[in-house]
């Protein structure tokens, strides 16, 4: 039989096909990248927008902080520490912030930004020229009250007061610990022990009766080979009354150790808690000698109102951004 031959339209086919299949993967690739270009394109463009916000709020702060500094003007001659205080909060934050020059790129902004700092500098000199050093310290306590201990001994406040609270219910938890552990201890054992020497009785007992001979209707063995057996039949009655003597015992048991812990699993949650705590609690303690929930509120307080008597309560000389 002669090999069949390919026509010049098969041929023409085949070559179509091949050219079809090379436009479509071009055309494919081609998308991909018009794909990838526009996102990159979206992206940039986010970027951008959000820099142009970022510029804009930028611009606002130096505003702010122009109205700011004009107020520190008004306001540290007659109340020095305070000004230098807010003024140094500030200045902080504006390092944070980052609203130096090199921040900008227009060189308006720029300038903004050096004129900022420069008065700033110039203020913080000014005020601190006409402050004794005792003042001075005092404008330092006050900022670190302000910034710093305030909020340490509001947190240490919170943190003796959990611990008094506990120290009035740590007896019980010491007391219902042995009993709790007790009660587990022996609730396992007797379980493990009962339902050890029941399962190994019934099963000595299954054992000895040897293999089923005869089925029910129901596919349930009827008669083993060794029904007749006395030593299968006194194993497997001892091996129900294993089981059983388990239940009576066990129950009870397990019962004792549900009601021991309902009284120790609360207490064990908040002992767990109070040592959780215990390096941040002696660190503060430590720091601010305080020992008590009361005292830390007391020095707290304190503080607080010994930072507003130095504080203006009119809202003309009160400095904020």
């Amino acid at each position: 039989m002669s090999r069949p031959q390919a026509s010049w339209a098969d041929i023409a086919n085949v070559g179509s096909n091949l050219y079809q299949n090379r436009q479509l993967a071009n055309q494919s690739r081609a998308l991909e990248q018009q794909n990838q270009m526009m996102q990159q394109q979206l992206l940039m463009q986010q970027i951008e927008q959000m820099n142009r916000e970022l510029l804009i709020e930028k611009r606002k702060m130096l505003m702010r902080l122009h109205l700011f500094l004009d107020k520190v003007d008004r306001t540290h001659p007659h109340f020095p520490e305070y000004a230098w205080m807010m003024l140094d909060i500030v200045n902080d934050q504006n390092q944070i912030v980052g609203l130096s020059a090199s921040e900008f790129e227009e060189v308006a902004d720029m300038e903004k930004a050096n004129q900022i700092q420069t008065r700033i500098y110039d203020t913080k000199i000014l005020i601190l020229s006409n402050l004794s050093q005792d003042r001075q310290n005092y404008a330092a306590r006050m900022k670190s009250i302000v910034m710093t201990e305030e909020d340490e001994l509001e947190r240490l406040e919170y943190l003796l007061e959990g611990f008094e609270n506990w120290n009035e219910v740590s007896p019980q938890y010491e007391e219902i610990k042995p009993i709790h552990e007790r009660n587990k201890k022996t609730a396992i054992k007797v379980w493990a022990i009962g339902l050890v020497i029941a399962l190994a009785l019934l099963g000595g007992g299954g054992g000895l009766l040897g293999e089923c001979v005869e089925y029910d209707a129901d596919g349930v063995c009827d008669t083993y080979e060794n029904d007749d057996s006395i030593v299968a039949g006194v194993l497997m009655l001892l091996g129900f009354f294993a089981f059983i003597a388990t239940l009576i015992v066990g129950i009870p048991k397990s019962l004792a150790v549900s009601k021991s812990g309902k009284i120790f699993n609360p207490l064990n949650v908040q002992f767990e808690f109070i040592s959780n705590q215990s390096l941040e609690r002696d660190s503060l303690s430590s720091k601010h000698s305080i020992s008590t929930s009361h005292d830390a509120g007391q020095m707290r307080t304190s503080l607080v109102n010994w930072v507003d008597s130095m504080s203006p309560k009119d809202p003309n000389f009160i400095l904020e951004l």
